[in-house]
């Protein structure tokens, strides 16, 4: 079966076979790839992005811009430590930097920072230009939610390694507090299918793993 690193290299290598820049392309894969299989990525790593890529196949016919939703979704979690409170912002800085070096249009680089940068809150303002795209790319990346529970299971299980740097205690009340954040929106997605499909089973997770806290 083909490894997750290698269907994410395939989408970098179409996304990116406009540009002749290939010293550039393969420079900045390479940080693409360092970033997403380290050792302390349990959950937001390439397995992550595959998912996201299967979603965006799935859902294709509905997206106006797929470059930009796919670009969004190699970019958007490049930077992430568990540390710190501006990942969104550092990892749109990052496509920016590297997606002007190989040339890619100034409109559609500012579609892409402006995606990834949603992903800090998930909203998506009425007056948003592309705000069809950006509902999508949202939902799929908190389509995990509403996962079969084995699956939300495992999910849960790696964000907790994600944070082992946080006492028990610690984790607990900032995780609660996450989740309730979650659960107080009027819907967790955007797009009618998301909340059709997803929506219950959602909540119903997020009730669960509140009660194992």
């Amino acid at each position: 079966m083909e490894r997750s690193i290698d269907i994410v290299k395939g989408k970098w290598d179409q996304l990116t076979s406009y540009s002749k820049k290939d010293e550039l392309k393969n420079s900045f894969w390479q940080e693409i790839a360092e970033s997403y299989t380290a050792d302390d990525r349990h959950y937001h790593n390439m397995d992550h992005l595959v998912r996201l890529f299967k979603l965006l196949e799935e859902h294709l016919p509905e997206i106006q811009q797929p470059a930009i939703v796919a670009f969004s979704i190699i970019y958007h979690d490049l930077v992430f430590n568990t540390s710190k409170s501006d990942n969104e912002e550092q990892s749109a800085a990052k496509a920016k930097e590297q997606l002007q070096l190989i040339n890619l249009r100034s409109d559609l680089i500012s579609h892409v920072e402006s995606f990834i940068l949603a992903t800090r809150d998930h909203k998506v303002s009425d007056d948003f230009q592309l705000k069809n795209d950006l509902s999508y790319f949202l939902d799929f990346d908190l389509a995990i939610l509403g996962a079969p529970w084995e699956e939300y299971d495992a999910y849960r299980q790696n964000i907790r390694q994600e944070f082992l740097q946080y006492r028990g205690p610690v984790y607990k009340a900032g995780r609660i507090e996450a989740l309730k954040k979650l659960m107080i929106k009027p819907s967790l997605f955007h797009t009618d299918i998301f909340k059709n499909t997803y929506e219950q089973q959602a909540r119903e997770n997020m009730e669960h793993e509140l009660s194992l806290l």
